[in-house]
């Protein structure tokens, strides 16, 4: 459920970011509002977050349990294997098989930011994320 399971996640430190890539097999149960769902099979579920918003934690891997930050993700990319249930927006849905998603610059309605992120999922060092506030120019 959340953050423990019987899971191992690998977390990357990169330029503006901390990209969290969480690899389970059975069943993963999520509540948190960026990305609520369950899924059961084979899964690969990979989070984009500020670098401030992510705890402190050493860069590698975490086996059970892992740093997940309170905040939501900016950047979710997802494979799953088996049954995948999205409770969340954009995309609520079902599936039976094989989905592969990625869903970016997740921003609140009431918001006005500018976002910049380049992200590789297979390189997650490369990733670079900017955020900057209206009306602060970036």
């Amino acid at each position: 459920m959340d953050n423990v399971g019987l899971l191992a996640a690998y977390q990357t430190h990169a330029d503006g970011a901390v990209v969290i890539d969480v690899y389970s097999v059975g069943g993963d149960l999520r509540t948190g509002d960026g990305d609520a769902g369950l899924s059961a099979g084979a899964i690969r579920r990979s989070y984009v977050f500020p670098s401030e918003d992510v705890p402190s934690a050493e860069d590698g891997w975490h086996f059970l349990t892992y740093p997940r930050p309170a905040a939501d993700p900016v950047a979710v990319n997802a494979t799953v294997i088996g049954l995948d249930v999205r409770a969340a927006a954009p995309e609520p849905s079902i599936n039976l098989g094989y989905r592969a998603t990625t869903v970016l610059a997740r921003v609140a309605a009431d918001q006005s930011v500018t976002r910049e992120l380049a992200y590789w999922p297979d390189d997650p060092k490369r990733t670079r994320l900017r955020i900057c506030k209206e009306p602060t120019p970036c």
